[in-house]
Formats: structure tokens, C-alpha cells, sequence
């Protein structure tokens, strides 16, 4: 006499993605595609081709992982890693300067006088700058323009 064994497959689901044991994924069911092998399912992927991205936070079109910015959508990069995006640094390339409140082309952090788009420099830091003082290599006052 045979015996029919008869299998029956119960649906189940497992999370795609066990690189961080602490990370909350939504599950997938285990039949779910990971084109990238990211270990994150297509349908949550955001990347689905891009094994090194996964997730867009702030929607800006770049991964979070290679977003300086991710909860920024105005930002993506800080190529000179300031802590200003590139996008709002007036000064990308520069890391110790990254605004111009003067326009004078002069950082706030370089620039003797701010606010002033007429100075920038005061060689002997007497308070007047080296546009406007006689003497710049002598400390004066502003009432004998800088002598």
C-alpha cells in the first residue's frame, strides 16, 4: 500500500534584511525579490538596482547613505565637510568659511569688518580698515583715519 504525503506550504513572512539585528524592517514574504542584494526587498527599496542604498528620507532623488544631508531635501553634499551643504555654503570648497554677509568675496570668518562690503582687512587692528586708513601699518584712530 502507498501512502500520499500531501505537503502543505503555510505562507510565511521574514524580514529581508538581518545586517543590523536592532533595525525594524517591514517584512516580506519570502518569495520577494532583492535585485541589489541589499538584503531590503524591491517593493521597500527605494534603490532597487543599488546595492549600496536602500532608503531617501527626505526625497531629494540621493540615498541616505551617501546623503551628508538626509533629512534635508535642499542638500546633498559638503565637499569641503563644514557642516554647511554645498548648496547654501558660499564657500564650498572652503572649510573654514561659509558665509559673505558683506558680498564683498571675503568669508565672515576672514573678514576684519562683516558687514562692511567696502573693508575686509585692518593690518595694524587699529579698528579702521586699510581701505579707508592713511596709516594702515600704524595703529591710530578713526578720528585721524587710522594715524
Amino acid at each position: 500500500m502507498k501512502k500520499l504525503i500531501l505537503f502543505i506550504l503555510i505562507p510565511f513572512f521574514i524580514a529581508c534584511s538581518d545586517d543590523d539585528p536592532n533595525e525594524i524592517v517591514e517584512p516580506c514574504s519570502v518569495d520577494s525579490i532583492d535585485t541589489d542584494d541589499d538584503g531590503i526587498c524591491d517593493v521597500l527599496d527605494a534603490f532597487p538596482y543599488n546595492g549600496f542604498e536602500w532608503d531617501d528620507t527626505d526625497g531629494d532623488g540621493v540615498g541616505d547613505n551617501s546623503d551628508a544631508f538626509p533629512n534635508d531635501p535642499s542638500e546633498t553634499a559638503d565637499s569641503d565637510e563644514d557642516g554647511v551643504g554645498d548648496n547654501s555654503d558660499v564657500f564650498p570648497a572652503n572649510g573654514l568659511e561659509w558665509d559673505d554677509t558683506d558680498g564683498d568675496g571675503v568669508g565672515d570668518n576672514t573678514d576684519a569688518f562683516p558687514n562692511d562690503p567696502s573693508e575686509s582687512v585692518d593690518s595694524d587692528e587699529d579698528g579702521v580698515g586699510d581701505n579707508s586708513d592713511n596709516c594702515p601699518e600704524v595703529a591710530g584712530t578713526a578720528a585721524n583715519n587710522g594715524c
